[in-house]
């Protein structure tokens, strides 16, 4: 091939002989790379070798411009021929130029049919020959290379879903949207289905050229014209393939800084990279220190939790710790723990399983956290029937029966309830968040938040109908205050579930911000806070309980001493003991009729309001309600 382009070089060249002996003639070419430069250097080189072999005193020099030694581009070369032919420059005789261009060139170059014997042209394909080389019927180049474009499939991913290679325009279109989406649901978003180098320079006229070209109805066909049906079919696909499965962004970053000067290099690449990037708080330190922080923390406060439960068994604290039972401690201080455990499911790469564990553990985080706190305030409740008596007799049947409750929704809408979403950011990081899949995640969802709703109000009626109970006064407010911030909690994090916050960090932020709170402060307000007081306090409740009983059997020796002189005495002096003995119990039994009518005036004040209060209300049921809620005991 480069041996009769040699030839056909020759015959060009042999023009000048007649008028000039010894001669350079200048050819200029542009190489993309290496293996186009070196093919202009074989023809130099075969064809001076041939010019010395016979004789002929020419030599060609071909002057290749290349991005390795000059700032041109494939665009700015083709204006540069543009402009020597306009201007009619002596510079160069020879010019290596893509067909792409052969309209504009075609007035300032010679018709070679004038020069080439019929005989070698016929030696070339027609097709080839007639459509790239020929205009206005001039013969305007003879071909010096033709180049292919070749498509690419990864053969991995179409055996993994079982595709062929695709031999159309169509099948490259649907096979590429089916794998593309298929890898979404592993994560995989860094699959560019189709790149098709349709920038604004040679390349992409040339890749707009090529997909017409294809639309032809076979091999032998011409090319089509551009006011045929083939093209128009064409068009409508190259929009498509820009439509569905190209990164328009991507072209738009790289040239912003390869031709328009818009982005420094390490810019443009990272905003290049965020197109196909997704990003998340990951446990490698190079990328984040956020997600190793976050681990320490979560890790130290599940410590802290975990053996704050030893307090129980200090006889200092015992009597901190009498609102519950030591196993109804350990079932609040697991649930405070599972909540805390939801900050897990926002690290590293977001997944359908960990959409789903994300709602179990703030589920049965809640459930550890306040069935046990229904369970003692229902016996408190100043009301005896046979099904509260039960739960009386049967506190840890009562417990269970709540968390069958989670278990049985969690096992029922096991399925893929969950799809992961992609939050593409312009012009920032694209991340991944949880979203319900189907009518049964929906489904779930409501089940679960009306079970919730149920907890809390069962909760809420508790503490109102036990609220002036003395003996748990500050248990009941703690209580409170609980719901409060669970309820908050709550109804902040479930409507922002639907939001899209366009920032990965945020978002995570937000989040892990909330169960935080709800995890610490259902600890805190149930469990720390009676630690803390123990601490400030520091009472030795043990040595205090037998001072206790040693006072009163000192004092109980004391009385039965004095009971026995009374005895010795009493024969002698009986009228003197009796008056100082009914002196001092009319004195005792003043001070206690005083006091005691203090508190009956007091009380009876009190109750007359609160009675008058209750006899206004109409509905029974109410009336009965407001009536536990004024019940001391």
């Amino acid at each position: 091939m480069i041996l009769n382009i040699s030839k056909y070089i020759i015959i060009i060249l042999s023009l000048y002989i007649y008028i000039v002996k010894g001669i350079t003639i200048n050819g200029l070419a542009f190489g993309i790379d290496d293996t186009n430069n070196e093919i202009y250097k074989s023809i130099e080189s075969e064809f001076n070798k041939y010019s010395s072999n016979n004789n002929l005193d020419i030599t060609l020099k071909i002057t290749i411009l290349s991005n390795a030694n000059s700032t041109f581009s494939i665009k700015s070369f083709g204006t540069t021929i543009d402009s020597f032919l306009k201007k009619k420059s002596i510079k160069f005789e020879i010019y290596f130029y893509d067909s792409l261009y052969i309209s504009d060139y075609e007035p300032y170059l010679l018709d070679l049919n004038k020069y080439i014997p019929k005989e070698n042209i016929e030696k070339f394909d027609k097709n080839i020959f007639d459509q790239i080389c020929t205009y206005n019927n001039r013969l305007v180049g003879i071909p010096a290379r033709i180049g292919y474009t070749v498509l690419y499939s990864n053969k991995a991913l179409l055996d993994k879903y079982s595709k062929d290679i695709p031999k159309t325009w169509d099948e490259l279109l649907s096979t590429s949207k089916y794998i593309y989406n298929e890898e979404k649901k592993f994560n995989n978003t860094n699959l560019i289905a189709f790149n098709g180098l349709f920038d604004d320079s040679e390349s992409g006229f040339c890749s707009m050229y090529e997909l017409i070209h294809s639309y032809r109805n076979s091999v032998d066909s011409p090319y089509p014209k551009f006011t045929s049906q083939e093209a128009i079919d064409a068009l409508n696909m190259i929009k498509n393939l820009k439509k569905e499965i190209s990164s328009e962004k991507f072209k738009k970053y790289f040239f912003g800084f390869l031709y328009e000067n818009k982005y420094e290099a390490a810019s443009a690449l990272q905003k290049i990279e965020n197109l196909t990037k997704i990003y998340y708080i990951s446990l490698d330190p190079n990328k984040s220190y956020i997600g190793i922080i976050s681990i320490i923390i979560i890790f130290t406060l599940t410590g802290l939790m975990t053996i704050s439960i030893i307090f129980l068994l200090f006889d200092n604290f015992i009597p901190y710790f009498r609102f519950l039972s030591d196993g109804f401690w350990i079932i609040t201080i697991l649930g405070s723990i599972v909540l805390l455990s939801s900050c897990l499911t926002e690290i590293n790469k977001i997944t359908s399983l960990k959409c789903y564990l994300k709602i179990i553990t703030l589920s049965l985080g809640t459930t550890f956290s306040l069935s046990p706190l229904t369970y003692k305030l229902i016996t408190f409740f100043p009301d005896d029937n046979t099904f509260i008596n039960w739960i009386r007799k049967h506190k840890y049947l009562y417990i269970l029966f709540f968390i069958l409750i989670d278990v049985m929704l969690f096992c029922f809408f096991y399925f893929n309830i969950y799809n992961i979403e992609d939050v593409i950011v312009n012009d920032g990081e694209n991340f991944q968040r949880c979203k319900i899949a189907n009518n049964m995640g929906h489904t779930f969802i409501y089940l679960e938040s009306a079970y919730k709703m149920f907890l809390i109000g069962l909760l809420l009626f508790l503490v109102f109908t036990d609220w002036n109970i003395s003996s748990i006064h500050n248990d009941i407010r703690s209580v409170a205050g609980l719901i409060f911030i669970d309820v908050m909690v709550l109804s902040i994090y479930f409507p922002l579930s639907g939001i899209k916050i366009n920032n990965f960090k945020a978002n995570y932020y937000i989040k892990v911000s909330l169960f935080l709170i709800i995890s610490i402060t259902n600890y805190m307000l149930l469990y720390g806070i009676r630690i803390i007081m123990a601490l400030i306090k520091k009472q030795n409740f043990k040595s205090i309980f037998i001072n206790n009983i040693n006072n009163q059997f000192i004092n109980n020796e004391s009385s039965i001493s004095n009971r026995k002189l009374s005895r010795k005495y009493m024969t002698n002096d009986i009228n003197d003991s009796y008056i100082i003995s009914t002196n001092n119990i009319g004195y005792s039994t003043n001070m206690f009729n005083n006091n005691d009518d203090n508190n009956d005036n007091k009380s009876s004040n009190d109750s007359f309001d609160k009675n008058s209060s209750i006899d206004s209300i109409t509905s029974p049921i109410i009336r009965k309600i407001v009536g536990y809620h004024y019940s001391k005991e």
